[in-house]
């Protein structure tokens, strides 16, 4: 029997991020009966088929995902996410997958802002704020929301695609 570990842990992989897509377009939720067990699974299989440095690559990949994530604000369900992801696909895929995000979370950010008509307001407060010294104050219901689940979809994506296929290569990995 010719078994792949590394197929198993990629469909996993597959699994969560399309269901956590789902449930965050849908609800704005990443629920944790989807990230934890493939969190779990990841620390399990890269132990068990790679030994101490498949565990040590999980728990590398897992806390890069987590703590990057909570530094930047995101909701709890994006960084449980991304643990789920580093904890699946080790440190290396994780922090390549972290810098692709950020670059699709920062070009829909201003798509939308375009969209919605607030880019320039936005671009002039964080000017005021950055050389003016003024305060850039919001109030609950001017906050702008948007599910970064799609955004941790289509960064892991493009980042097996420059690993495993060379396909959208921004960082040389």
């Amino acid at each position: 029997m010719n078994f792949n570990i590394v197929l198993v842990i990629d469909v996993i992989l597959a699994i969560t991020l399309i269901i956590s897509l789902i449930t965050d377009l849908k609800s704005r939720l990443i629920y944790n009966v989807v990230t934890i067990p493939a969190a779990i699974s990841g620390f399990a299989l890269n132990g068990i088929f790679f030994g101490v440095d498949g565990l040590k690559n999980s728990a590398i990949g897992f806390t890069i995902g987590f703590v990057v994530f909570m530094m930047f604000g995101m909701g709890g369900g994006d960084i449980k996410l991304m643990g789920a992801v580093g904890a699946l696909k080790g440190w290396l895929f994780t922090l390549t997958s972290v810098m692709y995000i950020g670059i699709i979370g920062g070009l829909f950010a201003i798509v939308y802002l375009i969209w919605k008509g607030e880019f320039l307001k936005i671009l002039i407060s964080t000017f005021n704020m950055l050389f003016k010294r003024s305060e850039f104050k919001k109030t609950e219901s001017e906050r702008i929301y948007l599910p970064y689940g799609p955004m941790i979809f289509i960064g892991v994506i493009l980042t097996y695609l420059a690993i495993n296929y060379k396909i959208f290569v921004l960082f040389k990995i």
